[in-house]
C-alpha cells in the first residue's frame, strides 16, 4: 500500500473529488488506498466530509464536482447520494472513475460505463490501487493537454463577403475541466455560451463552442448574432501552436444575405488572457500564410 504525502503543489492545485458511502469499511479503504493513490497522481483528494464551510452541503458538493480534475465514485450498494452526485458529474462531463464491489449490481442507467470491481481483501485492494493509478495517470495527462489550450491566441479571420483578412484574438480559459472562450473581431465580441473540447480520431484537440456576439466598436452588422465555432489545434513551425477552423453564424452580410461561413487561423501567444480588443499590443504574424503549418 502507498503512504499519502500531500505535497504543497497538490494541496493547492488539481483536485480529485471522491464520491462514496460514509461507513467505517469505506473510510478505511479511502484512507488506505484511494487517498494515497490520488496523491501519488499529483492530485489532492477531497471527500464531502472533509470540506468545511458555512454553506449548504449540496453547494459545497456542486463546487467540488465542478472544479475537480477527476472524480472517483464508489457505487457499491447503490447508495442514493452517490448515484445523485455521480449523475451531476456525468452531466458536467467530468472524467469519472467508477468502482464497485459487485459489477452485477450496477444500475442499468450507467451499466455501459467502464467500472472497476474490487474486494476488501489485500489482493483486491492492490488490484484497485493499480486500476486507479493507471486511470488517474490517463486523466491527468489528458487534462494537461486540455489546459494547454488556454491563453491568448491571435491571428486573422475572413468573412465570406469580404476579400480581406482581418485581425482577431481569442481568449480561452480552462478552469476545473471547464472551458470558456471570448473571440474578438474588428467590430464585435463573441462570448461563448457553452464550449466543449475533445480529441478527434487522430488525437488532435478539437474545440466547439456556441456563442452570442455583441457589436462593440461600430461596424456594418445590422444586429447582434449567434453562431458556432469549430477549431482544431495543430502544430506549426518550430514549437508554435496553431488554431484553425471555421465559424457559422446568422449574421446579416453586406450583400443582404443572412448567415455566414467564415474561417480563422490563430497562433498561441500567451498563457495570460488579456480580455480586450488590443490588437496593437500583440505581435501579429505578417500574414495569414505565416500561420499555416506549411507554405501555401
Amino acid at each position: 500500500m502507498r503512504v499519502a504525502s500531500q505535497s504543497s503543489s497538490s494541496s493547492h492545485g488539481k483536485k480529485c473529488f471522491v464520491i462514496m458511502p460514509f461507513r467505517p469499511e469505506f473510510d478505511r479503504m479511502y484512507a488506505g488506498v484511494i487517498s494515497p493513490v490520488v496523491t501519488s497522481a499529483g492530485l489532492y483528494p477531497v471527500r464531502a466530509d472533509t470540506v468545511y464551510s458555512t454553506r449548504t452541503i449540496m453547494s459545497d458538493i456542486l463546487e467540488q464536482i465542478t472544479n475537480a480534475t477527476a472524480i472517483i465514485a464508489d457505487v457499491t450498494g447503490r447508495n442514493p447520494n452517490v448515484n445523485y452526485e455521480l449523475g451531476i458529474a456525468h452531466a458536467l462531463g467530468k472524467p469519472t472513475i467508477i468502482i464497485t464491489q459487485c459489477l452485477k449490481d450496477l444500475p442499468f442507467d450507467y451499466r455501459d460505463y467502464r467500472a472497476h470491481e474490487y474486494s476488501l481483501t489485500p489482493s483486491g485492494l492492490r488490484c484497485l490501487d493499480t486500476a486507479l493509478s493507471k486511470s488517474l495517470k490517463v486523466i491527468v495527462a489528458d487534462r494537461s493537454g486540455f489546459e494547454s489550450l488556454g491563453g491568448r491566441w491571435v491571428g486573422w479571420y475572413k468573412e465570406p463577403d469580404d476579400h480581406n483578412w482581418n485581425p482577431t484574438a481569442h481568449e480561452i480559459k480552462t478552469t476545473g475541466g471547464r472551458i470558456s472562450v471570448i473571440a474578438y473581431g474588428v467590430s464585435n465580441q463573441s462570448q461563448s455560451i457553452c464550449a466543449h473540447a475533445d480529441r478527434d480520431a487522430i488525437g488532435k484537440w478539437r474545440l466547439i463552442w456556441t456563442y452570442d456576439s455583441k457589436i462593440i466598436r461600430g461596424g456594418y452588422d445590422l444586429a447582434d448574432h449567434t453562431g458556432t465555432h469549430i477549431a482544431l489545434f495543430v502544430p506549426g513551425r518550430g514549437s508554435k501552436k496553431l488554431m484553425e477552423g471555421m465559424y457559422f453564424n446568422d449574421r446579416k452580410q453586406r450583400s443582404g444575405h443572412i448567415g455566414a461561413v467564415g474561417e480563422f487561423r490563430c497562433e498561441w501567444v500567451s498563457h495570460a488572457p488579456r480580455h480586450s480588443l488590443a490588437f496593437t499590443k500583440d505581435r501579429w504574424p505578417k500574414n495569414r500564410a505565416s500561420l499555416h503549418k506549411a507554405n501555401p
